[in-house]
């Protein structure tokens, strides 16, 4: 798996209460706003930090999440499978981006995705 970029994150259950806190209260900004079928991630930044809020059907409040942007998509999901973790997810393949979910034993939510152009938050 070539790894590109990683984001560790947080699940939550309601992903804009959340992320007023981190604004209001933390300081943080929303950085970019990404909406799939399955998700919707919050990139949260402040001048020392990044992580992703998350929601979605498959994603436990309170749960960790890892977002990994790849090279070669069928490569790494193949290496994922083969590492064990549980594909529960489809692979969504929109125009800008492709990206499928697994989980481990502990139920942390690895994000794999790959960028099929260079903004994909525009």
């Amino acid at each position: 798996m070539i790894i590109s970029g990683i984001n560790t994150g947080i699940a939550v259950a309601d992903l804009d209460e959340s992320a007023k806190v981190y604004t209001d209260a933390l300081g943080f900004a929303i950085k970019h706003r990404l909406e799939t079928d399955a998700c919707k991630i919050y990139v949260m930044e402040n001048e020392y930090t990044e992580f992703d809020l998350v929601a979605g059907a498959d994603f436990k409040a309170g749960c960790s999440s890892v977002r990994i942007t790849v090279r070669n998509f069928d490569d790494s999901v193949a290496d994922a499978t083969n590492a064990g973790l549980e594909k529960i997810s489809d692979v969504m393949d929109s125009e800008r981006m492709k990206v499928v979910f697994f989980k481990d034993k502990n139920g942390t939510i690895f994000i794999i995705s790959h960028h099929k152009k260079v903004n994909l938050y525009v």
